[in-house]
């Protein structure tokens, strides 16, 4: 998934401190289906286990767990 440089909005914070902030995720157009399979895909369980998550200008989202820094493809 790439965004367009007109939908990017720089450093788009997903989720903080366990707390999904649903008005980026919508602004990105994205649902937390996505975002929740996004979580799976890199083996964390459950939106409480992330410290905080922000999607990259490629599309990728930028995972920092409670414990493990991931990045999904």
């Amino acid at each position: 998934m790439f965004l367009k440089k007109s939908d990017y909005i720089p450093h788009p914070q997903i989720i903080s401190d366990g707390i999904i902030n649903s008005n980026n995720l919508s602004r990105l157009n994205l649902v937390e289906k996505w975002l929740n399979q996004q979580l799976q895909n890199a083996g964390v369980q459950t939106v409480s286990r992330v410290f905080y998550a922000e999607l990259q200008q490629d599309g990728t989202l930028y995972i920092n767990s409670k414990t493990i820094i991931w990045f999904t493809k």
